[in-house]
């Protein structure tokens, strides 16, 4: 069983033009379960000014990631964007700050540490 609050609709990747704009691909469609929570103070202490701009992390647990999306969230070469859909609430576009892999008792979970997209 697993406890999760949100579900992850889509990851979109970003490239930037020769004008200086960002131009967002919209990822495939998504159902995939998560929790999404506030950054914690060991994030703040242990990540530092790597997060100072994320507003809320995202947590994946390892075993729903597929190795595409996986991929994704992790890539440090990519800008990314996810949309999220808390229990309850609409759903809500995030830029990606940061990422973390971790393993902890032997289950893994990514962080997906964001922030709110301004329209």
């Amino acid at each position: 069983m697993m406890i999760s609050n949100a579900t992850i609709l889509r990851i979109d990747t970003g490239r930037v033009t020769g004008a200086g704009s960002v131009v967002w691909t919209q990822g495939t469609a998504l159902a995939m379960p998560a929790v999404l929570d506030v950054p914690t103070s060991r994030h703040h202490y242990e990540l530092g000014a790597v997060i100072k701009d994320a507003s809320a992390v995202v947590y994946v647990l390892d075993r729903v990631l597929d190795e595409d999306s996986r991929e994704a969230l992790l890539s440090k070469t990519l800008m990314r964007r996810i949309q999220v859909q808390a229990t309850g609430r609409d759903a809500q576009v995030w830029d990606v700050v940061a990422t973390d892999d971790r393993v902890h008792k032997g289950m893994g979970n990514v962080e997906v540490f964001v922030k709110g997209v301004t329209p």
